[in-house]
């Protein structure tokens, strides 16, 4: 009201200045009341005040006569009278008090924003009624709401809220033939579905589409309402198919190439359900499956392009125990099922005997050229025939993939490898294999030449482990060390495996040592290997690489060849020979001779003992058999060297670079009791018969040989002939507790006896059961 004060008082001061000015003027000028004439209605848009008279003002007078004018109403809270006038299409109220400022214009109470800003269009309701007018609008008669333009509000929109008979509708209501749906008034523009009442209203850009009460649905296109009809709609996420007559649907359907179940209109989900003679599946999306399997309580089904189920598997746990691990396919309008093969079942390959799922492993022949491995009932590989080899597959899901580098499982004794190409390149056949000219043996196949040909001399890893192949093509299924050749050996457990592998590389120029069931672990440090039934050691660095040179370990001196190999070791202190040159020179002097007694035949072997080479620290000094070697002060008895006496002899030593003066050393301080481990080549044995204190014989261990046949061998290799090889290496060994592969030079028995060779090492045996036992052992070098 203070802006209405304002505003009198403006025009107040305004009336007092045109009287004023007037005053001292020709009133001629000015236009007399009496000359205001009645003009066409006009509005001014600015101030949305409306005129009919020349002067700008509204009168009643000129509008009751006149064809816009629809009526009279009282505005009850202000007295105003209001003129309803028709104008532009509109009906407007005007204010038609002659001495009201407002005249022409608005109220205080129903307009605008010079009167109030808290005034709001279509949401402030009049109280001026017009109780009789020319309109036929009875709401008139009660209230009413203006619009946008100030224009009295009837039927339509304003400010997005619509109105009938100016009452703001809610629901769906039908406008210039369009449904469209109204909250509160406000006309629902957002797509969506949105609750009313008991139903949902589905609105799309601004219009209603469909009403969905439950158990029908209408639509409300083209201006037209109708029911819902043989389709389907989609509520809140929530799909209903309705029936030819409008009710929502039931059973089996089919629409867009897609079948659905349905139960009150809705697709059944993850459900099966048999219609007619065949099953269904309706998954996820309530669609029925095709092409895949499905887990239906224990039973697989199969669904096939047509969503049909032609296929079932059952697993453990199927209601009907008896069917367990059976399979059934449908073909030719019946259910048949399987007895042996096959089959391809949800993603992997599985294989029936005797109409059910295997669950054991082995290998199994579909026809003359293909096999398949199966194991604990999971088919694994395929086999085919290709020429004389074969070709492994390896099951990828239901596909076949060529295999690469891998060994196949066993078939009865025989497995084959499989190089990068899937192809056979290797068979072995193991000690079980039913033939037996083919256990332990190792085939390769060579397509370009005969096909499969028999490997030797060859170390191969089969299925984790490694064998060596020796060169008659058997693989040796015993515990030890076996020689491939002089730098290098393997050592295999009683079934052939090899445990220990020691071998020469030529690149480093060193030796490699490796041990485990990969041959993959270093040993650093001293290693004791077996080579043609030597013993050699091996001094390995961090890198398992042998190392050379005379080197001191854990109180040992060992004097390693370039190849990394030390034949003996011996105590710091100790003297040191060659004992392979030695006992060539041994027996090639005395091998066969006669009339030189044992002790005898002892005591001048030491003189052939020593070498050239003073770079070994108590290396002995070779010059000739006079000369020596070691020269024993005196011929000694087999009783002084087993203890009695000390047997002492005439030596040059070396000091690691050149030769000493000649020395006197003891070569029986170290006597031990017999054993075999505790035997070196080049040991003194001394006899003894049962009960007697002095010795009867002494003898030479030579070292450890397989059989005789390796000794005559050894001899010839050095320049023995063959016919005295024969004559001088007896075979006794396998008699009176002797182990048959240690081997010893004896002296003569008598005057007429030969120097000769045997393994009686242990027990010597003579007439009248005189017994001769090997008692103790001189280890002169160590």
């Amino acid at each position: 009201m203070k802006q209405q004060n304002k505003r009198l008082i403006l025009l107040c001061i305004a009336a007092l200045l045109i009287l004023f000015m007037g005053a001292g003027k020709n009133t001629g000028n000015v236009q007399a009341a009496e000359s205001v004439k009645k003009q066409a209605l006009s509005q001014d848009e600015n101030t949305h005040t409306f005129s009919n008279a020349s002067d700008g003002s509204f009168q009643y007078d000129y509008a009751v006569k006149s064809d816009y004018y629809k009526g009279m109403g009282v505005d009850e809270s202000t007295g105003l009278k209001y003129a309803l006038v028709s104008y532009d299409e509109k009906l407007w109220a005007v204010v038609v008090t002659k001495k009201s400022e407002f005249n022409g214009s608005y109220d205080t109470s129903s307009y605008t924003g010079k009167m109030s800003l808290k005034f709001k269009p279509a949401t402030t309701k009049t109280v001026l009624r017009f109780s009789k007018n020319k309109t036929g609008n009875t709401a008139l008669e009660k209230c009413f709401y203006y619009s946008d333009d100030y224009s009295i509000l009837t039927t339509g929109f304003s400010k997005d809220i619509y109105y009938i008979d100016g009452t703001p509708v809610k629901g769906i209501k039908k406008v210039a033939g369009t449904y469209y749906f109204f909250r509160k008034g406000k006309r629902v523009d957002e797509t969506g579905w949105y609750p009313y009442g008991r139903s949902q209203v589905y609105v799309k850009d601004g219009k209603t589409i469909f009403r969905f009460s439950g158990d029908a649905c209408y639509s409300f296109t083209n201006g037209k309402k109708q029911r819902v009809t043989d389709r389907y709609i989609s509520v809140k996420g929530t799909v209903y198919w309705f029936d030819a007559a409008g009710a929502l649907a039931q059973g089996m359907k089919q629409a867009g190439g897609e079948y659905y179940y349905l139960r009150d209109g809705v697709s059944r989900r993850n459900y099966y359900k048999k219609v007619d003679r065949y099953g269904y599946y309706f998954g996820e999306d309530g669609k029925a499956v095709r092409d895949t399997w499905v887990n239906v309580k224990n039973a697989m089904m199969y669904f096939n392009a047509n969503a049909r189920n032609t296929k079932t598997y059952y697993l453990d746990g199927y209601k009907d125990s008896e069917r367990i691990g059976m399979y059934k396919i449908y073909s030719k309008n019946k259910w048949n099922f399987v007895t042996d093969g096959i089959y391809k079942i949800d993603g992997s390959f599985v294989y029936f005997k005797n109409g059910r799922h295997y669950t054991s492993t082995r290998w199994y022949s579909s026809n003359d050229t293909t096999m398949y491995y199966i194991r604990k009932g999971e088919v694994l590989y395929k086999r085919k025939q290709s020429g004389n080899g074969y070709v492994l597959y390896q099951a990828n899901g239901v596909r076949w993939k060529k295999v690469s580098s891998m060994w196949a499982p066993y078939n009865k004794g025989k497995t084959f490898y499989y190089d990068k190409n899937g192809t056979s390149l290797y068979r072995y056949f193991n000690a079980s294999y039913s033939k037996s000219k083919y256990r332990n043996t190792v085939w390769i196949y060579d397509a370009g030449s005969s096909g499969w040909q028999q490997v030797t001399d060859k170390l191969l890893n089969i299925h984790s482990d490694y064998y060596y192949i020796p060169e008659d093509g058997v693989i040796k299924a015993e515990e030890g060390w076996q020689t491939i050749d002089k730098k290098t050996a393997v050592y295999t457990d009683a079934s052939g495996k090899v445990s220990k592998y020691i071998y020469y590389d030529k690149t480093g120029k060193y030796s490699i040592y490796r041990e485990g069931q990969k041959l993959d672990q270093i040993v650093p440090g001293i290693v004791t290997v077996q080579i043609n039934g030597k013993t050699v050691y091996y001094l390995m660095n961090e890198q398992g690489q042998s190392v050379s040179g005379s080197q001191s370990v854990d109180g040992y001196l060992y004097d390693f060849d370039k190849y990394g190999r030390a034949y003996s070791r011996r105590l710091e202190g100790s003297v040191y020979w060659d004992t392979d040159a030695w006992m060539k020179r041994v027996i090639l002097a005395y091998l066969g001779k006669t009339n030189i007694y044992c002790n005898v035949f002892v005591d001048q072997a030491f003189a052939l003992a020593g070498g050239d080479d003073p770079s070994q620290k108590l290396a002995v000094q070779y010059t000739s058999p006079e000369k020596g070697g070691i020269l024993l002060d005196r011929m000694y008895t087999g009783t002084e060297w087993g203890g009695a006496g000390t047997v002492t002899g005439k030596v040059v030593l070396s000091d690691g670079k050149s030769w000493m003066k000649q020395d006197s050393i003891q070569l029986n301080s170290d006597i031990v009791d017999f054993s075999y481990d505790a035997l070196t080549p080049g040991d003194v044995i001394v006899y003894y018969k049962n009960g007697e204190t002095e010795a009867s014989h002494v003898s030479l261990f030579l070292g450890k040989f397989k059989n005789a046949a390796a000794v005559k061998k050894y001899l010839i290799r050095m320049g023995v002939s063959k016919q005295l090889a024969e004559a001088c290496v007896k075979d006794w060994g396998a008699y009176y507790d002797n182990d048959g592969t240690y081997w010893c030079i004896h002296g003569g028995m008598g005057s007429s006896s030969q120097v000769y060779i045997s393994n009686s090492t242990y027990c010597i045996p003579a007439s009248g059961n005189t017994y001769t036992y090997g008692r103790k052992i001189i280890n002169v070098i160590d």
